[in-house]
């Protein structure tokens, strides 16, 4: 718990006080420590996962959650299946977001809480998908390719040359 000086006097902050939320729309790939406020819109059945490098079997739920802003994929693992129920606001503290298969999912970790909000999301958008393949990656070509054909050296391509774009072996 954090606490707060004020005229002398100490005051203890709850988590929910200290935790600056930021919105689904602003999450970045690998990035953690984050407090994110969200509203369960939907969970799906869990399904059985073997892990590789322990060989152990869990429980593995995805749950859509959205915010003002946009939404995302939530994943929840075994005994977070329990604590997340649809219709209801939570507080992710301590959460981090993954990347897996070109898509950002939300992820409990090993730090992070589950914290049922006090406030309750009315207004959520779900027309930004965050989960959606490269969400949160700018796209990288500013400008168009050219019409003629020519690479770098100004010399004209295959298809310029009157060829094939594939090479014919």
């Amino acid at each position: 718990m954090g606490a707060i000086v004020l005229l002398g006097e100490t005051y203890e902050l709850s988590i929910l006080e200290q935790a600056t939320r930021i919105p689904i729309a602003h999450l970045r790939p690998h990035s953690g420590s984050l407090s994110v406020m969200f509203k369960v819109l939907d969970v799906k059945e869990p399904r059985q996962v073997l892990v590789k490098r322990t060989g152990l079997l869990h429980l593995v739920a995805e749950a859509t959650v959205a915010d003002s802003t946009a939404k995302i994929t939530l994943t929840l693992w075994d005994s977070d299946i329990d604590e997340v129920t649809k219709g209801r606001t939570y507080i992710l503290h301590n959460g981090r977001v993954s990347f897996y298969d070109e898509s950002m999912t939300l992820t409990r970790g090993f730090s992070g809480e589950f914290i049922l909000s006090p406030e309750h999301l009315m207004e959520v958008c779900d027309c930004i998908d965050m989960s959606r393949p490269f969400a949160a990656k700018p796209t990288s070509r500013t400008r168009q390719r050219s019409e003629r054909g020519r690479n770098f050296d100004g010399v004209a391509g295959r298809e310029a040359r009157g060829f094939c774009s594939k090479k014919s072996f």
